[in-house]
């Protein structure tokens, strides 16, 4: 990878005509920005695909009532919603996989009715989705009957993606998760004991998962983890005994 691809390749949101859209960095002094859905008003890329030809994100679609999509824009292309699991409201993408040719993230799951709480709010079907062109957006399913799921990042080779569920073996606390082609969704579990963790980040070939816990052995803190299959999940410490 040249210098110039190294510092070019920017996501984020930037005011344009007033409404904010997402936008590329494709050099060091060009920003392009990369439009809304039909009568949008607002849109974001969260990630980019490692060929730099994809970035996926979400935004905001008249044509399914001003609610959230999921979006995928090819170099050269448009902006293109990715719809809606099984019918539901909205849906947002947090990462692409290499190649641009798999999309996951998390949506409402049409298909699951929600459930109303005894305080009267109601808690919908918050599903982490993969999407192809192929078989479209599709759910990931939940761990242990828990009550949610979201997808933050996929390895660049595909077959690894990471995020969090909430686990319905133990009181619906979130716990850092992986799905991979031959196990459908697996718990990280916590970090010592603590009582919550999540995953954001995997590297290219899904052999090392980054993202946060609490520590019951730092008195419930918050801390980065480093997880592997060999070592499980390990505390990243803290910046100058913070």
């Amino acid at each position: 990878m040249t210098k110039q691809n190294m510092i070019a390749r920017l996501l984020g949101l930037l005011t344009s005509g007033g409404a904010f859209t997402a936008h590329l960095a494709v050099a060091a002094d060009s920003i392009t920005d990369l439009g809304l859905l039909p009568g949008g008003s607002y849109s974001y890329a969260s990630a980019i695909s490692t060929d730099g030809n994809h970035v996926v994100g979400d935004a905001d679609d008249a044509n399914a009532g001003n609610v959230q999509r999921a979006f995928l824009r090819n170099t050269g292309g448009t902006i293109a919603s990715l719809g809606a699991l099984n019918g539901g409201s909205w849906s947002l993408a947090n990462g692409v996989s290499g190649n641009g040719g798999i999309v996951v993230g998390t949506a409402i799951d049409g298909n699951v009715a929600p459930v109303i709480q005894p305080d009267g709010a109601t808690l919908y079907a918050v599903r982490a989705f993969r999407w192809t062109l192929d078989s479209g957006m599709v759910s990931l399913g939940v761990l242990n009957n828990g009550s949610a799921s979201k997808a933050t990042a996929i390895s660049s080779d595909g077959e690894v993606i990471v995020g969090s569920a909430t686990d319905g073996l133990l009181g619906d606390q979130e716990y850092a998760v992986r799905w991979t082609s031959t196990n459908p969704i697996a718990s990280l579990g916590p970090l010592n004991g603590g009582n919550y963790s999540a995953a954001f980040a995997v590297s290219a070939n899904g052999s090392v998962i980054v993202g946060r816990a609490t520590d019951a052995s730092a008195g419930g803190k918050l801390r980065a983890f480093r997880w592997t299959l060999a070592d499980g999940m390990q505390s990243l410490d803290t910046l100058n005994n913070g």
